[in-house]
């Protein structure tokens, strides 16, 4: 084996490799592990993009009723609506989401019911 496979390897660990996403939730792109210094990247329905580092997030809210989870960093709240979030909160407390898309509203009547899925992306500063 030479140093050049050894080094382009893509199962040697890197803290910043991107595990591949399950099939029910193609929309949200995880880091392959959890901790270090990290942003997330949320993109509306429009395309476009805007990312907060890890660092600054202060608190997070589910709230099941609403489907919504609301994440308070130090310059802003940004609020997810969608369904099935739950999970996607215990991920964001660990850190893992990387990137987190919009799915626009007229194909959610064509995922999977069990499926993880964001509707709608608000970012307010504070």
């Amino acid at each position: 084996m030479s140093l050049t496979y050894k080094f382009n390897d893509a199962s040697n660990g890197d803290p910043d490799a991107v595990r591949e996403t399950p099939e029910t939730d193609k929309n949200i792109e995880r880091f392959e592990t959890s901790g270090g210094i990290r942003n997330v990247c949320f993109v509306d329905a429009q395309g476009n993009e805007e990312f907060f580092n890890y660092a600054y997030l202060v608190k997070g809210k589910y709230s099941p009723e609403e489907n919504t989870i609301a994440l308070t960093f130090s310059s802003d709240v940004v609020t997810l609506k969608g369904r099935n979030l739950a999970g996607l909160f215990n991920e964001l407390g660990a850190q893992v989401p990387k990137r987190i898309v919009t799915l626009d509203k007229r194909y959610v009547e064509t995922k999977k019911e069990t499926e993880i899925l964001i509707t709608e992306i608000t970012i307010l500063s504070h």
